[in-house]
């Protein structure tokens, strides 16, 4: 899934041009600036994604006391999952995993397709739905496609005879990318974030630990939403209500050693990851999968723990970009051997990196080379956070520590390019979210490159797209204030200069 450039003034680009920024990019470095979850044999976004992010040593957010008031000191919290049936469906929202080859089938929108990503998707007819066949509630139905690592999400979905879904708003989510929703959009839940990641699973439960941050819901929210989040729903402007996408976190003095040990593990995960505001709903409910192997008699003790007992933490200091999930690298540890340096090297997509990192003498070349699999491309390294170059090899001085992402992607298939067209440098910048299309999909082979598009080209290629340090030029008039800002991030570094 690769959404569209979503601004009033879609970038320009040219087969020529994006051949220049390729042959300026690729020879060298640019300017510098616990495992995920898995379900089957995929992981559930990489390991710095915003719902793996242990939340221990975050900041508390300044509004703290004034969210939780609100919610109500004395609500409790309730596993909104279990064993059985309630009111004749499962108890909590379930999912399916297909492999690669199961089918895929249309899905009609009825309420949000404007937010909504397209179908067709690997539904299969009997695909387990929220509340039951009948279920009359939010029916959400979860589908991980295992062999090619995309999770796919309904809301409010019904069958139809032929094959075909119905549904009011849905989505479809990279399980190895950090993408998160065009800012403003649904996905099949009201935060606009993706469900699954967000359920407490039995069988993470039987392995003794939760490594992820789970979903909750609260019955009154405010139009607002804090990052990862990218929708609101409420028309409320109450500042005193918790925002969608707030991160609540079990406080470190909360004695949890005296409950069973199903329940003892979800309150170790609010305190170690902590939950994420993802809908409007009972207070206080935190979000599972149904298992016939809970014991619901354990979950039931989850009550003891009430909101009085949690902070909402500052997740702003981790931000990366505001429109991607990944977050800030905490501290790199240090070699236990004097004179050595760590690399830690992972990535992102489908493909590998030689060598895998460890430990590296102080002042050497670390000399890593990316190779995608079948079907990938490369995209990009990461260093410590910060684009640093576009050459599948890559030479890293280790006068310090470094965390390296080697991100892979998959090749863009613009319907309305020739096969003449350099399509090696289109999918490299495609892939490293450079160039990003038009909403339709096109890419718009002809068409004039304003040189304020071209700015932001540069400063999505080097990372400095969210930059804001002014502008002095004089002339903007109708300009986006997207393109304005990365403007002056050249000029702020002297590349443009007018």
């Amino acid at each position: 899934m690769r959404p569209g450039l979503h601004r009033p003034a879609p970038l320009l680009f040219g087969a020529v041009l994006v051949s220049l920024i390729v042959g300026l990019l690729s020879p060298g470095a640019l300017p510098m600036g616990a495992a995920s979850p898995q379900v089957g044999t995929a992981e559930v976004f990489p390991d710095d994604n915003i719902w793996n992010l242990p939340v221990t040593d975050l900041p508390v957010h300044p509004l703290s006391s004034t969210y939780l008031n609100n919610i109500g000191l004395g609500s409790g919290l309730k596993a909104d999952f279990g064993a059985g049936l309630w009111d004749g469906g499962p108890i909590g929202i379930p999912y399916i995993v297909v492999p690669g080859s199961q089918p895929k089938v249309p899905i009609h929108y009825t309420a949000y397709g404007d937010e909504s990503d397209p179908g067709p998707m690997p539904i299969p007819r009997d695909a387990p739905v929220e509340g039951g066949p009948a279920g009359d509630g939010d029916r959400h139905i979860l589908v991980i496609d295992e062999d090619n690592r995309i999770l796919y999400e309904l809301y409010n979905a019904w069958p139809n005879p032929d094959g075909s879904w119905n549904a009011d708003s849905g989505a479809a989510w990279s399980l190895d990318a950090n993408m998160l929703r065009p800012d403003g959009w649904t996905s099949a839940d009201a935060a606009g974030l993706p469900i699954f990641p967000g359920l407490a699973r039995y069988d993470e439960v039987a392995r003794g630990a939760i490594n992820h941050a789970l979903r909750f819901t609260i019955p009154r929210t405010q139009r607002a939403h804090l990052w990862p989040a990218r929708h609101d729903a409420s028309s409320s402007t109450d500042p005193a209500r918790p925002p969608m996408g707030l991160r609540l976190r079990l406080k470190g003095s909360v004695n949890i050693a005296a409950y069973p040990p199903q329940a003892r593990v979800v309150p170790q995960a609010l305190r170690d990851y902590g939950m994420i505001l993802a809908d409007n709903g009972s207070a206080m409910y935190v979000s599972g999968a149904p298992d016939d192997r809970w014991d619901n008699d354990d979950l039931r003790t989850l009550g003891g723990i009430n909101a009085a007992m949690f902070e909402a933490v500052d997740v702003s200091g981790v931000t990366v970009s505001p429109d991607s999930a990944q977050t800030r690298q905490s501290a790199i540890p240090a070699s236990p051997t004097p004179g050595q340096q760590t690399l830690i090297v992972t990535s992102e997509g489908r493909g590998s990196v030689t060598p895998g990192g460890g430990a590296v003498a102080t002042g050497a070349t670390a000399t890593l080379t990316a190779t995608p699999d079948a079907g990938w491309l490369f995209a990009r390294w990461l260093v410590d956070g910060r684009v640093a170059g576009y050459n599948p090899t890559f030479a890293l001085n280790m006068t310090t520590g470094h965390r390296v992402v080697a991100q892979f992607a998959q090749p863009h298939p613009y319907p309305d390019l020739p096969s003449t067209v350099p399509w090696a440098a289109i999918d490299h910048l495609a892939g490293a979210g450079v160039i990003r299309g038009y909403q339709d999909g096109t890419f718009g082979l002809a068409d004039t490159t304003l040189r304020a598009q071209m700015a932001a080209l540069i400063a999505r290629a080097v990372g400095w797209e969210d930059e804001d340090w002014g502008n002095g030029f004089s002339d903007r008039g109708e300009l986006d204030a997207a393109l304005w800002r990365n403007v002056g991030a050249l000029a702020h570094y002297d590349v443009a200069r007018g």
